[in-house]
């Protein structure tokens, strides 16, 4: 089953026509166990057929966000939390999928912080990566928000705490909604 996945998606793949006002967005929807998580990962596969590690370096998963906690941990925490400079795994992710239009570095006290440009490490196009957005159905509002509104229709991500980088990257990564 996961190989006609995966030739399926790559001829789906070779004939798409990019949106370039925002990300792809594909939705699953089904029953449980009916297969939705396996095509998440099936797509990486089929995106990226050379590379055996194609569901860990280009997927990232959100699990379901219910609260404020879930959704910092995810997005960022507002600057005046505990921790809300650090840069989130997601913004990381963004940033190593925009195609050299952003690069992490370190500032002045030692903080990671994310600078325009490419930087040294290997990076992807937007198209290449996936949000994997998971059990949406059970996701709290504000959550819900973040994901549909801002990120969704746009593409675009905000820093809560840029650290000395900027405040907001655009990347319009592939949206895998299950």
């Amino acid at each position: 089953l996961e190989n006609a996945l995966v030739r399926m998606e790559l001829r789906r793949i070779m004939n798409i026509k990019r949106d370039n006002n925002g990300p792809e967005k594909v939705w699953a929807l089904g029953i449980e166990g009916v297969g939705k998580d396996t095509y998440a990962y099936a797509l990486a596969e089929a995106k990226h057929p050379a590379d055996p590690n194609a569901r860990l370096n280009h997927v990232f998963r959100i699990d379901a966000c219910r609260t404020e906690a879930d959704t910092s941990r995810i997005f960022g925490a507002n600057p005046q939390y505990v921790n809300a400079w650090e840069i989130t795994e997601l913004i990381k992710f963004a940033v190593k999928h925009s195609g050299g239009k952003y690069h992490m570095e370190k500032n002045s006290q030692g903080y990671d912080c994310v600078k325009p440009g490419p930087g040294k490490e290997p990076q992807f196009q937007p198209h290449e990566g996936i949000l994997f957005v998971n059990e949406f159905h059970d996701w709290g509002e504000k959550a819900t928000n973040l994901v549909l509104k801002e990120f969704l229709e746009t593409g675009r991500l905000k820093i809560n705490s840029p650290n000395g980088g900027v405040a907001e990257i655009y990347v319009p990564l592939t949206t895998y909604i299950a």
